[in-house]
This record gives structure tokens, C-alpha cells and sequence, in this order.
């Protein structure tokens, strides 16, 4: 199954870097130095739509756990793997080897900087300034697969599409609205 996941405002997925104090945090990105999703944060994105499906009575019980796995649990030191591999999420490869062959400075132009603080009582807090790298709307596509070429899963996924609304960092603050859809089925 291949998704098409297009975002409506500027996002930021993680990279786990920064540059300094210049820089709290930068998105992700590939070698040619365009931004990505990884697999594991829209695996779990896909995770919180099917749960957010099956809670509402729109697909079986039991589906998310069957779709991906169970949560490791310490205790219990077992835990199941899913059914589903999912793949990152990346903008065409056309885009990716024009841009590779332009060089960086086509590439910084799909990223900005936005800066915020936190406040209290009408006054910025002290050393509270953030400055977050994000990366412009796109339309992106990322696979999705079952292990053993099984297909059950197509319907039940995309029962939990829809319940997805935002990604990334600060998403229920109003960056990285999305619409996830299926582009295709194998």
C-alpha cells in the first residue's frame, strides 16, 4: 500500500540536533538535504488512528494490536510483534535528485525558523526562547507493507486514516496539519 501524506502548514519531525544556541531543534532530512518522515514517527501516527478507530467502533477490537504489535511491556518481558512494516515518508525521487544535483541552496528553501516563548502574566519568561527549525508544506509518500504479503490490513488502515489530523512537534498547537490517504494498493 502506498500513502500519500500532504501537509497543510509548516511541520517539524525531529532530527534530535541543533545548531547550538542558534538552533533548538532541526527536522530531519535526507543525504540531498530535503525533510522526511521517519517510518517509526508515521508508525505511530498510523497506531494512533487505528486505536482512535477501534475505539470509536470503526473497526474490530483487537486490531491495532494485531496492525502493531503490542506495547513492550517490562513486566511481562513479552511482547508481539504487528503485522505492518512501514517505510519513511519522503518527497518524490525526481524532486530529491533535482535538488541533489541543484545543490543546498535550493534545498534550505523548503525549510524557515520560527522562534516562541513561553509567558506569564503578559511577561516573556526568562531564558524561555526556542527556536525551531520547520519544514514548508508538502506532499509526501511512504509504503506500507504486511510481513508475509498478506493485504487484510488495507481496509482496517484505512478506517484509521482519517482520525490522523496533525503530525510532528506542536501539532495540537497548530503546526503540521495533515491529511494521510491511500495513494495506492498492491
Amino acid at each position: 500500500m502506498k500513502l500519500r501524506i500532504e501537509l497543510f502548514d509548516y511541520w517539524h519531525a525531529g532530527s534530535g540536533t541543533g545548531r547550538g544556541p542558534a538552533l533548538d531543534g532541526e527536522v530531519g532530512k535526507t543525504p540531498a538535504g530535503l525533510p522526511f518522515l521517519p517510518g517509526r514517527t508515521l508508525r505511530g501516527l498510523l497506531r494512533e488512528g487505528v486505536q482512535s478507530a477501534e475505539d470509536c467502533g470503526d473497526v474490530e477490537k483487537g486490531t491495532t494490536e494485531r496492525l502493531f504489535g503490542t506495547w513492550a511491556d517490562r513486566a511481562a518481558a513479552e511482547r508481539r510483534d504487528g503485522l505492518l512494516r512501514v517505510g519513511d515518508a519522503r518527497l518524490p525521487d525526481a524532486l530529491e535528485a533535482w535538488v541533489a544535483q541543484e545543490g543546498p541552496d535550493l534545498a534550505a528553501t523548503l525549510f524557515r525558523e520560527l522562534a516562541a516563548t513561553a509567558m506569564e502574566d503578559g511577561v516573556a519568561k526568562a531564558e524561555s526562547l526556542r527556536v525551531r527549525e520547520v519544514a514548508i508544506p508538502v506532499v509526501m509518500h511512504a509504503d506500507v507493507h504486511a510481513v508475509g504479503g498478506t493485504s487484510d490490513f488495507a481496509a482496517d488502515l484505512a478506517r484509521g486514516l482519517p482520525y490522523i489530523r496533525g503530525l510532528g512537534t506542536s501539532r495540537r498547537r497548530g503546526l503540521g496539519r495533515v491529511a494521510i490517504t491511500v495513494e495506492e494498493k498492491s
